[in-house]
């Protein structure tokens, strides 16, 4: 998964931890993720995540009640439905929840690794 940094215009916080109207909380994060409707398939950012939807920025409008897949790493794609939509930016609602483990494992996932120098690989063969 390709990870960046929060858009800086969120005052600092990486995480919205405020429910509100949504099931459970959001959380940051940008990602480019597997994209597919109508048998076509393309990459597309990610820009948070919550355990019953997401937030993405596509490269071509959508509308309410469309449907579609994303396949977030590691897991096989996950059905889904547009709930609500501003232009290429759309909120989506799954078919069916994450796991709360699963969640987790994804937000963990976002923690930046460290480099592997293969030039160290090879001494140690």
């Amino acid at each position: 998964m390709d990870v960046a940094p929060p858009h800086s215009g969120h005052s600092g916080h990486s995480d919205d931890d405020r429910v509100g109207r949504r099931r459970s909380a959001r959380k940051y994060l940008q990602a480019q993720v597997q994209f597919g409707r109508n048998g076509r398939r393309m990459r597309v950012r990610l820009i948070d995540l919550s355990r019953h939807g997401a937030r993405l920025s596509l490269i071509q409008p959508l509308k309410m009640e469309d449907t579609f897949w994303i396949a977030l790493p590691g897991l096989a794609p996950i059905s889904a439905r547009v709930s609500w939509a501003n232009g290429f930016i759309i909120g989506c609602e799954f078919d069916n929840p994450l796991h709360e483990a699963t969640f987790d494992n994804l937000m963990e996932g976002r923690k930046v690794e460290p480099v592997i120098d293969r030039r160290m690989l090879k001494r140690q063969i």
